[in-house]
């Protein structure tokens, strides 16, 4: 896009995640701008619809159950980091109990979070 001047914008938007060379040429030539070491390119925002969990569809009363939750971004990328700042990641159980069981609410669920990675974590 021509700003006028003599300037230039270029524009791009990545989907894929990774390190990659740029190069900038006018005719065949490089320009002077030195990119050798190339730009990474990092997954975007957690995006609820992508993540994954391997939660199992039953559990035992009394005996705690654990899953782990894979981040990923709208593209497919693998979020390999804390969470950005602003986002939660909230696991709720919801329902009642099962008719047989005697009880007539539902009784609270505890949750362990226990961090895969190093920083900063808040819960």
């Amino acid at each position: 896009i021509h700003t006028g001047s003599g300037l230039y914008d270029i524009v791009y938007i990545p989907t894929i995640a990774g390190a990659y060379f740029v190069s900038v040429t006018i005719g065949a030539e490089n320009i002077s701008t030195d990119l050798s070491s190339g730009v990474m390119v990092y997954p975007s925002f957690p995006s609820a619809p992508h993540c994954t969990h391997n939660s199992t569809r039953t559990a035992i009363v009394g005996v705690k159950q654990m899953f782990n939750v894979q981040a990923t971004d709208r593209f497919g990328n693998t979020i390999n980091a804390e969470m950005p700042a602003g986002f939660t990641l909230l696991a709720s159980l919801s329902g009642s109990p099962d008719p047989c069981s005697g009880l007539e609410r539902s009784s609270l669920l505890n949750a362990d979070i226990i961090p895969k990675e190093t920083g900063l974590h808040t819960g």
